[in-house]
């Protein structure tokens, strides 16, 4: 559970739920309203959820901000019951540092391990890095747009958020752990 609002509460899976499943099929420029992750969580994945389940989701208006670090457009504010989180999100409630709001990408292009995490966009590394860390090291997508709008940011499987994001067709190396509002 990551926040408490009202008689609802944020959820996030605690374990990776879905292994091999890209951002979007087939590669392309997209944005959240567009991709085939947003169609297949909010039509096969939520079919998976018993009825009365289902109607304890609540529809979410989601706000697509585009990436801050290199412009990309995130796209439409969508309404989806299942969804991922976005960069915002996930440093908002993995610590609250607000650190990809308030550094600047040169800031992490200088803090990179190598030359080629600074080329894709650097990664937000930063004191709650262990507190996103899934399962046996597994990255994990968000739903912000990444260095263009090819790819997509993810978790890293130490916990830094990958800012520069990866191909939206990579399906094996980046999962799944979906979120939703659920009234109490």
């Amino acid at each position: 559970m990551l926040d408490v609002q009202g008689d609802k509460a944020l959820l996030l899976t605690k374990d990776i739920i879905e292994k091999e499943c890209p951002y979007n099929w087939p590669p392309a420029d997209v944005t959240w309203e567009t991709c085939s992750m947003r169609k297949y969580l909010n039509t096969e994945f939520l079919k998976k959820f018993s009825d009365e389940d289902r109607k304890r989701i609540v529809l979410t208006k989601n706000t697509n901000s585009g990436n801050l670090w290199h412009g990309t457009p995130g796209g439409n504010d969508t309404d989806d019951k299942v969804f991922l989180l976005s960069i915002e999100e996930d440093d908002r409630y993995f610590g609250n540092s607000e650190d990809y709001l308030n550094k600047k990408r040169s800031s992490h292009d200088v803090v990179t391990e190598t030359h080629f995490l600074a080329e894709n966009g650097g990664f937000l590394i930063n004191a709650y890095d262990n507190a996103r860390k899934c399962g046996d090291y597994y990255s994990w997508w968000l739903r912000s747009p990444g260095k263009n709008k090819s790819s997509a940011a993810y978790v890293e499987g130490e916990g830094k958020i990958s800012v520069g994001g990866t191909l939206v067709n990579i399906g094996g190396g980046v999962k799944v752990r979906p979120a939703l509002w659920l009234k109490l």
